[in-house]
């Protein structure tokens, strides 16, 4: 039912209860199961929706700003912000000229950046309230 990993934790967090001694062991393993999930596809997808992110906020600062979402440079998908059908900056970033790597990308597949950001909805009685909420 459980992983390894979330196996492991559990029997530390165990030890730990039972028994102080064992609080070593716990640093011990929070430091080597730590460093795992950094390194897990859930960091991964942050990292990369926060470069998208980046992406969209320059292309709406660009006048005639747009955007390609998954252009493959040097084998990996890359966000490329445009202006005027000339390639400015990848995200996350590419070494090399990005116009030659991209002069035979096609026009057509570039995009105009999301307007406005959705805006998210919370309850009523919500504690955590923005400053622009009235």
């Amino acid at each position: 039912m459980y992983s390894a990993l979330t196996q492991a934790a559990i029997t530390a967090i165990r030890k730990i209860a039972t028994n102080p001694a064992t609080r070593k062991q716990l640093g011990k393993v929070a430091a080597t199961y730590g460093a795992k999930i950094a390194k897990s596809k859930l960091s991964e997808t942050q990292k990369q929706r926060a470069q998208r992110a980046l992406a969209v906020e320059m292309a709406r600062q660009i006048e005639g700003g747009q955007l390609s979402y998954r252009t493959l440079l040097d084998g990996k998908p890359h966000t490329v912000v445009w202006a005027d059908g000339t390639p400015i900056q990848a995200f996350p970033e590419c070494k090399g000229d990005l116009e030659k790597k991209l002069i035979r990308h096609r026009r057509d597949l570039l995009v105009d950046p999301p307007e406005v950001r959705p805006k998210r909805s919370r309850a009523p009685w919500s504690r955590h309230r923005s400053p622009d909420d009235p």
